[in-house]
């Protein structure tokens, strides 16, 4: 019985100091971090709900793709996750592991006039005839 009385305590700290060192380790890694700005697509977003009966809270990622091709998910604040969407092209800042904003950048029709809809302005696919949206024909450039 003497022995539990080593064991529990030592046990416990052990853990509390393991905890303790992750939190500090996660916090240096953020702090030596530099801020970062890259070219992105949006590839996609979701949201983590947690929570109790005491409360809920709600984690929001992005998932972005850079523009070597390799993919990136970030957490991010509510602000920043309802102002994304799927297939947005823009500038990202982040630092580490989390998106701190998020710049779109929108194409004019002068950027890629064959993609667009000269009647709506609706963008087409690369192969296709008919406009999605009013049905107009696209004009062979």
């Amino acid at each position: 019985m003497d022995a539990m009385f080593i064991i529990v305590p030592v046990f416990m700290g052990c853990i509390i100091g393991g905890v303790a060192i992750f939190g500090i380790t996660r916090w240096v890694m953020y702090m030596k971090s530099p801020i970062e700005i890259a070219h992105v697509k949006i590839v996609s977003k979701r949201l983590a709900v947690s929570g109790s009966k005491n409360g809920s809270s709600t984690s929001y990622y992005v998932t972005v793709e850079f523009d070597d091709g390799t993919r990136k998910e970030f957490s991010t604040s509510g602000k920043n996750y309802s102002m994304v969407a799927d297939n947005d092209s823009g500038q990202i800042t982040y630092k580490w592991k989390i998106m701190k904003d998020f710049v779109r950048v929108v194409k004019t029709h002068q950027d890629e006039p064959s993609k667009f809809c000269e009647h709506c302005g609706t963008i087409f696919a690369t192969d296709a005839v008919r406009c999605p949206a009013c049905g107009a024909t696209r004009k062979k450039s």
